[in-house]
């Protein structure tokens, strides 16, 4: 029977796992957190309650809900005279595919430790307040893809530290009523597009409609009839959208700069300056990692769409641009709930 091993993560110039489950450079001092079980095919879905170890990140986690949306891919352009003829200048053939996704709860003490890229989930505020206050921070939660998934079975007590899980486990009620403030968590459809093997994966999630006054913002959260308002006279439509990018190439990126564009449907487009990196920062990632970070878009209408490019540098100091997928920015009229929460009885 196999068994996992998680790490003290400090960065140093090892593997995470010894088996390469995961390609985090970090620390080799280990504990064994139990067996390990079958992983699923994509034709299967994992419960809830079931304890994990994500893959890219590496850190220790449980479902929570279960969450499939639409995966709309973009294939790289074929370059010849027939893929021109039937997709044009612009990019390769379209296609879509059911995707699972899962929510789920981290453990703390690997997102402390390892500093992971996970998303930093943030619910809409009722209060009305500044920009600085619109947004509220949901420490140890993510939305994680079926293939990211180790399943294993814990003999760890806890299962995992995480402060909404020891409220799963004593009080059910209290968690979904906390838990559903997160329905802004909820996906519909995902955007991929590859691009000289670097691949750019984006997940939007609409937060609401405010009532704009200069400065501040309102929330009407709590009056049903405007919960999901649907006009567009004064206010703006906030998104949260979260970019992932997988470095599938043999040599190390650099990204420098990016491009965005963003529409609002029907009223107009905005273009924004080439911007030095993205987030601040100019991220190197190396063969086989991901770098993933997550930003906020607002339109003045009830959809639109946004898309990019990214300029990457290579090790060799030569550049090429790099498309973030056209993405699609719905509004969502009514609050989702997340179904199917129980107790962790009895926890695979």
């Amino acid at each position: 029977m196999r068994t996992l091993l998680c790490l003290s993560l400090k960065r140093i110039n090892t593997q995470c796992f010894p088996l390469k489950i995961c390609g985090r450079q970090l620390s080799l001092r280990c504990q064994a957190v139990g067996p390990a079980i079958d992983e699923k095919e994509d034709t299967e879905t994992y419960d809830i309650g079931q304890t994990f170890i994500n893959k890219t990140f590496g850190y220790r986690g449980v479902i929570f809900g279960q969450n499939p949306a639409t995966l709309h891919i973009t294939e790289p352009p074929e370059q010849n005279l027939e893929s021109l003829k039937t997709n044009g200048f612009f990019g390769g053939r379209k296609k879509e595919k059911k995707h699972k996704y899962y929510h789920v709860l981290c453990d703390e003490r690997d997102i402390r430790r390892n500093d992971v890229s996970i998303q930093r989930v943030y619910a809409a505020s009722d209060v009305t307040n500044k920009m600085s206050k619109f947004l509220v921070h949901v420490r140890g939660v993510d939305l994680v893809p079926h293939e990211d998934v180790l399943p294993y079975q814990s003999t760890e007590n806890p299962i995992i530290e995480n402060k909404l899980f020891a409220k799963w486990q004593t009080n059910t009620a209290a968690f979904i009523e906390e838990i559903s403030t997160l329905s802004f968590m909820r996906i519909t459809s995902v955007f991929q597009e590859t691009t000289e093997n670097v691949r750019v994966t984006v997940m939007p999630f609409y937060l609401k409609k405010s009532d704009y006054i200069p400065g501040y913002f309102s929330f009407n959260s709590r009056r049903p009839e405007k919960a999901g308002l649907t006009t567009d006279t004064g206010g703006k439509h906030y998104w949260r959208y979260v970019i992932r990018v997988d470095n599938l190439r043999d040599d190390v990126i650099q990204i420098r700069n990016r491009k965005w564009t963003t529409l609002s449907i029907p009223n107009s487009q905005r273009c924004s300056p080439l911007s030095q990196g993205v987030v601040g920062m100019q991220p190197k990632i190396n063969p086989g990692r991901t770098f993933q970070y997550w930003s906020n878009v607002e339109l003045d209408a009830p959809s639109g769409a946004m898309w990019a490019t990214y300029g990457v540098e290579k090790e060799d100091g030569g550049m090429f641009t790099v498309k973030v997928p056209r993405v699609m920015l719905e509004s969502r009229k009514d609050k989702d709930d997340f179904p199917n929460i129980s107790p962790p009885v009895g926890m695979v």
